[in-house]
């Protein structure tokens, strides 16, 4: 990757990260989460009581997150950049 595409993606990671932190789309991220793979989310639910535990557990465990690329910060639900980054030296890889 030139240097150019270096400061191009650095920019665009930027701005896909400030624009998954807005709220409303981050209620959005959390909800599809939170409710995502519904048997997934059955099956935790039969193994935790408490439903902040349920939520906690999807927002770190769920499927969904590997599926899309998206990972759980503690706060957001944000892209998983390393993830993107891993699949694009592999497709790169087998292009070669």
């Amino acid at each position: 990757m030139s240097d150019v595409q270096k400061v191009v993606y650095e920019e665009y990671k930027k701005a896909i990260a400030a624009e998954l932190s807005k709220a409303e789309l981050q209620q959005e991220l959390r909800k599809g989460v939170i409710e995502g793979p519904s048997d997934y989310k059955e099956r935790v639910e039969s193994q935790e009581t408490n439903p902040e535990i349920v939520q906690k557990r999807m927002l770190t465990e769920s499927p969904l997150l590997k599926q899309e690329k998206l990972r759980y910060d503690g706060q957001n639900v944000v892209p998983d950049f390393d993830a993107h980054e891993k699949q694009t030296r592999k497709r790169e890889f087998h292009k070669w």
